[in-house]
């Protein structure tokens, strides 16, 4: 979604010159000022050159403009249509493409309602624009409920017309992703067949080894910078080096192999509850690694000063709330315990055909 007092460019989810024409595309812009050239370069050029080759819907957000300039309804009014006519100048022809504006379509406020029900109040405070523009816009009283749940007012514009493409600013990217979470939720709780674990366990067993997403076999940080990468599609990894990219919205939790929901992630669902109990098999863990050839001696002060450690309340009460048992192993039963891990890996990975890498 464009701000009409900012210029935008467009994110990954543009979809590619010459792509198969039918496809739909949904874009808008929140009438809260004039348009510039910022917008042209940045949004409208594009619009011009999609409608060619694709089906577009290009929509006036003024529900949106009221989650930031509720006390300015005379400003919008004028803005959409002052809006609209420099669209048409641009070149939006409304032979290619639909144009509309959304307050009279009450269908988007409906599902904005109906899609708000099922959300997690956690999901839309993580967002990571959410606190950017209140930090942005500390001349405006944005404590509100329209303000929180824009993204949420977004994934219904998106979902009622069911776009293949979404082309929005960088900073929106998040808001798109989120939409899809939030359609996933909506059809878990709602558009499920009675038979819906069986019919899923039926497709995992006709997955090829081509079709199996790429996991990372590493772990701790190298598993981290894996993801964030783009080298592998999913990751497991220990809470401590997941969860600062977590809330700052660069990773996303799906979910945890404890046998309760952690503190730091309560809307993150267990193993169990997602119908895959033997994830609980898997326990993320760490080791302190040494030089070959260190004496007997060395390495029993080491363990005798972790264990000591260990026993600190302070650091209980940190690795317990990060769902984690406090707990040090000697050399010997440290090798024992990763190797019957990786064992535990390999049989899930033949489990769930999963490619480990």
């Amino acid at each position: 979604m464009s701000e009409s007092t900012e210029p935008t460019t467009a994110s990954a989810s543009t979809p590619p010159a010459g792509a198969a024409r039918r496809e739909r595309v949904l874009s808008g812009m929140r009438p809260t000022g004039a348009l510039h050239l910022g917008h042209y370069h940045g949004a409208l050029k594009n619009w011009v050159r999609l409608q060619a080759d694709y089906e577009c819907f290009y929509f006036v957000a003024d529900w949106h403009a009221l989650t930031t300039h509720y006390e300015e309804r005379g400003v919008i009014e004028q803005n959409v249509y002052d809006m609209v006519i420099d669209w048409l100048a641009a070149g939006i022809d409304p032979d290619n493409a639909t144009i509309f504006i959304q307050s009279r379509l009450p269908e988007h406020a409906e599902l904005f309602t109906l899609l708000a029900m099922g959300t997690p109040l956690g999901w839309l405070e993580r967002v990571p624009t959410y606190k950017d523009q209140m930090d942005k816009l500390k001349d405006r009283d944005l404590a509100t409920y329209g303000f929180l749940g824009y993204p949420l007012l977004q994934a219904a514009d998106i979902l009622i017309y069911k776009a293949a493409y979404v082309p929005v600013g960088e900073d929106q990217s998040s808001h798109v992703e989120l939409t899809r979470e939030v359609a996933r939720r909506f059809n878990h709780l709602y558009g499920r067949e009675p038979n819906f674990e069986e019919l899923a366990r039926n497709v995992v067993k006709k997955l090829g080894k081509d079709a199996a997403v790429q996991i990372a076999y590493k772990g701790g940080g190298e598993a981290a910078l894996a993801l964030l990468s783009g080298d592998v599609d999913f990751s497991c990894g220990n809470l401590t080096s997941m969860l600062g990219s977590i809330k700052a919205g660069k990773l996303r939790g799906l979910v945890t192999t404890t046998p309760e929901r952690l503190k730091d992630l309560p809307d993150v669902p267990t193993a169990r509850e997602v119908g895959y109990p033997q994830l609980e098999a898997i326990v993320g863990w760490s080791a302190l690694y040494g030089p070959p050839g260190m004496s007997a001696d060395l390495i029993n002060r080491w363990v005798g000063t972790l264990a000591i450690a260990a026993r600190d309340p302070q650091w209980i009460s940190a690795t317990e709330k990060a769902g984690s048992i406090p707990r040090v192993l000697g050399p010997a039963e440290t090798e024992k315990f990763a190797a019957d891990q990786f064992a535990v890996y390999e049989r899930l990975g033949r489990q769930l055909q999963i490619e480990l890498k």
